[in-house]
């Protein structure tokens, strides 16, 4: 990509296990210089050696492929438009840019010409075996693995009380959110109102199926004392109506005990367990999907270039997303949010919010964002849980006066990105059971500092797991129906 002159014998490094690459001084080359006869024939050998090594290649790592594609199809977030403010904030970058700008545009010609060669494997049938479950799990974390170490073991330089949450300054990764994990006044922990849990197990889910999430998010434990001097901490009423205590003094407290099982390695006496996600900069609120676009999934309406086409399985994902982790707080427009010109899951709290075992069809028959319930198209979040999952919205007969509900059987949604389905498919029914998405999750979560379960409230511990594995199924079964009807060309998008 960076268009560099390598050598084998000087380049290239291991330190532990990584490989490294080094002595990236030659770098950015125009082409231009390379096809100059008075260029070295060494040095035009060592500018082309890494299309050759590329050519051997038809595996390559599935988050990198997604970021190639997505710089394609949206011009404005093109490699050389992302890296060109970079390298203008660098005070040699002018210069370089000013002298040699071919050498940075020529980026999005690489990225071309990787993306041709990936779906020439395609086409040929090589590289199309599919990776082993651990692979897949491996290929998931890469690129996170180094700023989760850091929130999680990094120094903690400042801390400030922000709303229901606070704001870390980790030494190495920068600010963070940090989400406690608490009991209520009457010392229950339910799963819906520890919106950390559900940000850490939303973060694994979004890894292992593939889906763009540019937050991280994992667990760490925080020394009490860290706390005592943060303005807005020094007080916590326990209740409506109690007396205000020390917050610090509340968490070290009797009351702080937990029902067993609701937490596998609750945290020492002078310790708090918390979520930590990644600050994400850039971020552009209220950026729902266009309402026409609900034609585009019910086949009503075609896709009109390649820049829709990647949005729209964009939006799908998100739309899947949810299904899965049951969260329907992106019901409101508001709550739709855009990373870099891209739709993703953000800010998944209220996941598992109520009715957690419920499997509600109409989500993905329906979407809420394009098919709003109620007067005027507004109503909370409870009266939207009911109308999908409750009485409100019944599965059979007419609808009460006033609703507006979904037909059962509809097919409103049926436009997915083709990845995203196929990675679903290897960690759906019909797999050895230890490589369905119940398994893989769990060994995904039991490397965090702290690990979630259900609460006792709703059964057994796995009953969570159980929910989650059956609204996969029952929505590759929906994608199914979808291919029957539309066909697999059209339901499925490269």
């Amino acid at each position: 990509l960076a268009g560099c002159l390598k050598s084998g014998h000087s380049h290239f490094a291991v330190a532990g296990e990584t490989q490294l690459s080094i002595d990236n001084d030659r770098c950015f080359t125009p082409a231009s210089v390379v096809r100059n006869p008075a260029m070295p024939k060494k040095h035009r050998k060592q500018f082309n050696v890494w299309a050759q090594e590329l050519e051997r290649m038809c595996l390559l790592p599935g988050d990198v492929v997604a970021l190639l594609k997505a710089t394609m199809y949206h011009g404005r977030s093109s490699m050389s438009k992302r890296l060109t403010p970079l390298l203008m904030s660098d005070p040699l970058g002018p210069e370089l840019v000013g002298h040699q700008f071919e050498g940075v545009t020529e980026l999005n010609e690489r990225v071309a010409y990787i993306l041709q060669h990936l779906e020439a494997c395609r086409t040929t049938g090589r590289g199309t075996a599919a990776p082993t479950d651990e692979e897949m799990l491996a290929l998931a974390f890469k690129f996170d693995n180094g700023m989760r170490r850091k929130l999680r073991w990094g120094n903690v330089l400042s801390i400030r009380k922000d709303k229901k949450n606070v704001i870390l300054d980790v030494e190495g990764a920068g600010k963070a959110v940090g989400k406690i994990f608490g009991g209520g006044p009457d010392n229950r922990l339910r799963f819906y109102d520890d919106q950390g849990w559900s940000e850490v197990i939303a973060y694994h889910i979004a890894r292992l199926v593939g889906i763009r999430l540019p937050v991280v998010a994992t667990t760490r434990r925080l020394q009490l004392t860290k706390l005592e001097s943060v303005p807005g901490m020094q007080a916590y009423q326990t209740d409506g109506k109690g007396a205000s205590v020390s917050f610090v003094d509340y968490m070290r407290g009797r009351e702080r005990r937990r029902h067993p099982g609701v937490v596998k390695g609750a945290a020492p006496k002078d310790y708090i367990d918390m979520a930590v996600l990644g600050w994400v900069e850039g971020l552009r609120l209220n950026s729902a999907p266009p309402m026409e676009w609900r034609d585009v999934y019910a086949h009503r309406a075609p896709i009109h270039n390649e820049t829709e086409r990647c949005a729209v399985g964009e939006v799908a994902d998100v739309i899947i997303f949810d299904y899965l982790i049951h969260n329907f707080d992106r019901y409101d427009p508001k709550n739709w949010v855009t990373h870099e010109g891209h739709w993703f899951p953000f800010d998944n709290g209220l996941g598992w919010w109520e009715r957690p075992r419920e499997n509600c069809q109409f989500f993905f028959r329906c979407p809420p964002i394009f098919y709003p319930r109620g007067k005027n198209g507004g109503i909370g979040r409870t009266q939207v849980t009911a109308q999908y999952c409750g009485d409100m919205c019944p599965r059979h007969g007419p609808p009460p006066p006033g609703t507006i509900c979904c037909d059962p059987n509809a097919l409103n949604f049926c436009r997915f990105r083709r990845t995203t389905i196929s990675r679903l498919q290897r960690l759906g029914p019909g797999n050895p059971k230890d490589k369905r998405l119940e398994a893989v999750l769990g060994r995904s979560l039991a490397a965090e500092e702290v690990q979630p379960v259900m609460p006792p409230s709703y059964g057994s511990e796995v009953d969570m797991y159980e929910g989650l594995e059956e609204r996969l199924e029952t929505f590759l079964a929906y994608v199914d129906d979808c291919i029957e009807r539309f066909g697999e060309k059209e339901v499925l998008l490269h």
